[in-house]
């Protein structure tokens, strides 16, 4: 069986590829399944470099895992009964943590849910549409290591709602001496609500990157809650909420509830969040801790201000985001299957599919 095998072709851009030499195999550790693994972890220990593991829906969590080979591990997607059109079966594809050790380099994570800490330990790592849900004491989210380089963390919802006085909690946490690490429409959510006012807790961090010999972009990202970078360039940002510290950062047409941006370069400062002034908020039943909430409004002051005159926010531009994190291959959305049939007729099955980009 050959693969859909995703490459990284660039830093600022993830497309799809064929690879003619990779395997694919199933995996699922829902009882009475026959797929090629019902263990994740056994089936990363059992794969070649280069092969690709699909882990399907499940109501029980993989568990942890940790990879020191390249390899491609693609979900079902997240927020699956929040969104039309995802899957027949609304169970994701959920780990708790996730290690890439050396040798992991040039490994892509699709599609996943993860209530623990992704640690990046090496270079050339792709992070795309997943889903982080941490609510107990785990640090951060996602770690980046010291000195790795080429990381892209994109179209991901990563949210850390957990709350402790005593240390920080972080979504995206990474050391210094980290180069060319591309973040690009992602949504960051530091917290359970979102009042849409400042924050309190110096401890909640949506995004906390050490300014030591670092370099990264930033591009049309959401940020709800504090944030702190450095020694990068911002476009097309938009910051809900929390105090932003900065320093030898580039800000292009960033939008800002304060005034951390400026207004040269195109940005926008002391804008209205609520109200449907940039997002559309409850109008379509979504609620803050979906994907869909973050949808601009029709009349949004983040519409056509971006750099190149598109929207700010996750869902313009090249990598605009896909709603449920929905992986770049063809899903079954509904599916009837009878429990009974006849030796003549046997069963028909009537099932809805369609491909995702």
């Amino acid at each position: 069986m050959k693969s859909k095998k995703l490459l990284l072709t660039t830093i600022a851009f993830v497309a799809i590829a064929f690879s003619a030499q990779a395997t694919v195999h199933r995996v699922n550790n829902s009882p009475g399944v026959d797929a090629d693994f019902n263990n994740l972890g056994t089936a990363i220990s059992n794969a070649s470099t280069g092969d690709t593991l699909y882990v399907e829906s499940s109501s029980t969590s993989y568990g942890s895992i940790s990879i020191s080979k390249k390899l491609t591990i693609i979900g079902t997607g997240f927020m699956l009964d929040a969104n039309d059109s995802t899957q027949a079966d609304k169970n994701e594809s959920q780990i708790t943590t996730c290690s890439w050790n050396s040798g992991s380099e040039g490994s892509v994570i699709y599609g996943m849910y993860c209530t623990g800490t992704m640690y990046v330990n090496a270079d050339n790592i792709t992070i795309i549409r997943n889903h982080f849900y941490v609510n107990t004491s785990y640090n951060n989210c996602i770690q980046l290591q010291s000195g790795h380089s080429n990381i892209a963390i994109v179209q991901n919802f990563v949210q850390h709602n957990y709350t402790s006085s005593s240390s920080s909690y972080r979504c995206l946490w990474y050391d210094g001496n980290n180069q060319n690490i591309f973040v690009s429409n992602n949504v960051f959510y530091r917290g359970n609500s979102a009042s849409f006012t400042s924050s309190t807790n110096s401890y909640a961090y949506a995004v906390y990157t050490q300014s030591s010999n670092t370099t990264s972009t930033f591009v049309k990202n959401i940020f709800i809650g504090q944030t702190y970078i450095y020694n990068a360039t911002m476009e097309d940002n938009i910051h809900v909420v929390g105090n932003f510290t900065g320093g030898s950062n580039n800000y292009f047409n960033n939008i800002s509830w304060n005034t951390y941006f400026g207004s040269a370069n195109g940005n926008l400062q002391n804008v209205t969040m609520t109200g449907n002034n940039v997002f559309q908020e409850t109008t379509d039943g979504h609620t803050h801790d979906e994907d869909g909430f973050w949808q601009l409004s029709p009349s949004s002051a983040a519409s056509g201000v971006g750099k190149s005159g598109d929207d700010c926010g996750v869902f313009d531009g090249a990598l605009g985001w896909k709603l449920s994190g929905m992986p770049p291959i063809p899903a079954i959305f509904e599916a009837t299957v009878p429990t009974i049939g006849t030796p003549s007729s046997g069963i028909n099955v009537n099932i809805k599919a369609k491909t995702h980009r």
